[in-house]
């Protein structure tokens, strides 16, 4: 309900809500973990929803949209790595009581800008979504809002900010990617000493040897 009632904010171009889950891994052709404990799987249900750069967050490179409970699409190169095609039977496990979850691959998905960092993209229609992560509850854990021309993310922000429930936040575009990039230079700052460390430790059982 609350999509809908942002939707008619003033300077609101399109309000849309995005499933956006973890917990479901896809199993390869040759029965392993994708990804295993690298990076992550990343659920969404499918939109045309634009970024904060006002372009397609994602579109497909070949197939279709994912329709129903048992089609699902993946981004090319997790495609590749699990070996599947078109038209295969992708094996899944979830977190929902019955763990085993398949699908037919109907479409593959590309992102518009940057890339995925090793993480594997599942795509699922809305209610095959909440299916899975809401227990069918028709229920969005993110909203994105797109601003008409002229209108600022600042001012824009304010406006969704009046009209939220208490405990929520709306939050700009450019804010919320410095907050990624901070998340993202916090790991990599950790990494860095991890292996400076493992370094260190190489360095003395190597004198040693």
């Amino acid at each position: 309900s609350l999509v809908k009632k942002l939707a008619k904010v003033d300077g609101v171009a399109r309000a849309d809500g995005t499933v956006q889950g973890i917990g479901l891994f896809v199993i390869t052709k040759d029965n392993k973990l994708l990804g295993g404990s690298g990076a992550p799987t990343l659920t969404f249900n499918g939109s045309d929803a634009p970024n904060a750069a006002g372009e397609q967050i994602a579109s497909l490179s070949s197939g279709r949209a994912p329709e129903g409970d048992h089609e699902v699409a993946l981004d090319a190169r997790s495609a590749e790595l699990a070996g599947y095609r078109l038209g295969d039977t992708v094996r899944m496990v979830t977190t929902e009581k019955n763990p085993n979850r398949e699908a037919t691959l109907v479409g593959i998905v590309e992102f518009g800008s940057g890339g995925l960092g090793g993480a594997t993209i599942v795509a699922f229609d809305t209610e095959t979504a909440q299916k899975i992560f809401f227990d069918g509850k028709n229920k969005f854990n993110i909203i994105g809002v797109t601003g008409q021309p002229g209108v600022s993310q600042k001012v824009l922000a304010k406006r969704v900010q009046a009209q939220l429930p208490q405990g929520f936040e709306a939050i700009t575009g450019k804010d919320l990617a410095a907050e990624s990039q901070d998340l993202i230079d916090q790991v990599m700052g950790f990494l860095s000493t991890f292996l400076l460390v493992f370094a260190g430790v190489a360095i003395v059982v190597g004198s040693f040897l």
